[in-house]
Formats: structure tokens, C-alpha cells, sequence
């Protein structure tokens, strides 16, 4: 063999491993490229296993509280009904004035306003009786299983001589409205 031959074969071999380097360089930077992308998909799927677990645990513990929940959703259903029930609500106020001594003189319904999800009934009640009956009334339709609202409470002189007072009572009531 001649020298040029073997130089042109170690030549060769050279420019061969280089482009053997070069092409396992690719492979092996194509391999970490993957490998830090499935690292990112990891830590992005752990986000979302952790952000599940923690609505499991949320609607496990709705599922442990569930009897308690409808039982609140009962007594809101007393509160708040379906439909007006203006003649319901109007024997309502008078059963209780009169259990409590007072003389429920008139009712007057205002225009009504619709909320977020329910619609508030404002109310204008006339009674006439003594002091400590009016607060007999309001602690009773404060514990009424109606949802009474009181936003004003005025008194003064009634028809009769004092001790019997004139009481207006401002306020609303609710129901779900559809």
C-alpha cells in the first residue's frame, strides 16, 4: 500500500467517525429533548392528579354530608318557596300576632324585585297592641319558618289611650320565582 491510498483510508475513517459522532450527538440531544419533554408532561399530569384528588375529596365529603345538606334544603325550601303565598303568608302573620296578643291590622305588598336567583317580596304590616307584644311577634317571626327580612320598625300611638301602640313593621319576604 502506498502512503497516498492510506492516507485517503485513514481520511475516510475520519470524516466516517465524525460523521458517526455527530449523528449519535443528534440521537443522544433528540433523547434529552424527549426525555425533558416527558418530564414537563409528568409535572403537568401531577397538577391535575392533585387538582382531582382534591375535588374527590371535596365531593366525598358533600356525599358524607348529604343527609345534612337535604335537611338544609328543606328547611330553605320552608323559607324560601317555589311561589308567592301571599294568602298563606297573610294567615302566617295573623296566627301569630294573634298568638302573642296583638291585633293585625293591615298588610300591604310592595312592587317586587328579582335578585340572583329569587325574588324579594317587600312587605308593609300594621299591628296594634303593647310593647313587650310587639317584641313577642318580631322574636317570633324571627324564628318563623318563613324568611322574613325586617328592615324598618316604627311605633306610636294607636288608636286607644297609651299603653297600646301603633307598630309598622318594613320588611320582605322571599320565594324562588322560577
Amino acid at each position: 500500500m502506498n502512503l497516498a491510498t492510506m492516507d485517503r483510508s485513514v481520511l475516510v475513517l475520519i470524516v466516517l467517525a465524525i460523521i458517526a459522532v455527530l449523528v449519535l450527538g443528534f440521537f443522544i440531544y433528540r433523547q434529552v429533548m424527549i426525555r425533558a419533554d416527558l418530564l414537563d408532561e409528568i409535572e403537568i399530569e401531577r397538577g391535575e392528579f392533585a387538582r382531582l384528588q382534591t375535588r374527590l375529596a371535596y365531593l366525598e365529603d358533600l356525599r358524607d354530608r348529604s343527609d345534612e345538606l337535604e335537611e338544609s334544603l328543606d328547611v330553605m325550601a320552608l323559607l324560601i318557596p317555589e311561589k308567592p303565598l301571599e294568602d298563606e303568608l297573610i294567615v302566617h302573620l295573623n296566627d301569630e300576632a294573634e298568638a302573642v296578643g296583638l291585633d293585625f291590622i293591615q298588610i300591604r305588598f310592595d312592587e317586587r324585585a328579582e335578585e340572583d336567583g329569587y325574588m324579594e317580596m317587600p312587605i308593609n304590616l300594621s299591628f296594634e297592641g303593647r310593647y313587650l307584644q310587639a317584641i313577642e311577634l318580631l322574636k317570633s317571626l324571627a324564628e318563623s319558618e318563613r324568611g322574613i327580612r325586617i328592615d324598618d320598625i316604627r311605633m306610636g300611638r294607636g288608636t286607644e289611650e297609651l299603653p297600646v301602640l301603633n307598630i309598622t313593621v318594613r320588611g320582605s319576604v322571599f320565594y324562588a320565582g322560577n
